[in-house]
């Protein structure tokens, strides 16, 4: 046991998704328990799953999304202009594993905030921190860098970038900026994608098989 634990602690490092913010979450004691147990889950599945963003089973009325046959170059594609609501989903998993979740969005024009989400499995939520965490928007300098009087450099005006971005659901806390792994059995599960603020749309929701960091020595 004791050898086992402390290759618990080497891929845990290895895999620092959780390491040091979620020690009391239920999903951290999951996965050493069944690293523990010698089930190490980590690789275990190598395909992604995407989800089909059309094919929902319940959307909250205060969610009025719109599905469209494509936008701004992405097919399928959910908004949700409301930034209220909820839309769920059924999975259906392949194997036992620890996934990751990216989201494939698109800000619309709001009020300039970051987008706040929730994400709901099954019956409720893997981390504390699924309850509310976000999709960046993307700025520029309308005029790039320029120089003042004293030749020092500072940006001009902000202006936002509209345009499709990926990002994996992770902490806002700061303490991590890996992805959360979410503890999946085999079989039908449900996910419930929350919005809280902000107008986006959605092109893909997928599932993804963790990434390995190795070691130097590796």
């Amino acid at each position: 046991l004791l050898k086992r634990a402390e290759t618990f602690q080497n891929i845990a490092e290895k895999n620092s998704n959780f390491l040091n913010q979620l020690n009391n979450d239920a999903q951290f004691q999951l996965f050493k328990k069944l690293y523990l147990e010698g089930q190490n889950t980590f690789n275990k599945i190598k395909d992604s799953i995407d989800i089909k963003l059309d094919n929902y089973y319940a959307v909250s009325d205060d969610a009025k999304i719109e599905t469209l046959a494509s936008f701004e170059g992405k097919e399928n594609v959910i908004k949700w202009e409301s930034a209220a609501g909820s839309i769920s989903y059924e999975v259906d998993v392949p194997a036992d594993a620890f996934y990751s979740v990216m989201f494939t969005y698109y800000p619309l024009k709001g009020s300039g905030n970051k987008i706040n989400l929730g994400l709901q499995v099954d019956d409720g939520f893997p981390y504390s921190d699924l309850t509310s965490f976000s999709l960046n928007r993307t700025y520029n300098s309308s005029d790039g860098i320029r120089k003042d009087s004293a030749g020092n450099d500072y940006n001009t005006t902000q202006v936002e970038i509209f345009d499709w971005n990926e990002k994996f659901a992770t902490s806002d806390s700061g303490v991590t900026d890996q992805p959360f792994l979410v503890y999946l059995t085999a079989g039908k599960h449900s996910v419930v994608v929350y919005s809280f603020n902000e107008p986006f749309a959605l092109a893909g929701i997928t599932l993804c098989a963790p990434e390995e960091h190795l070691t130097y020595e590796e």
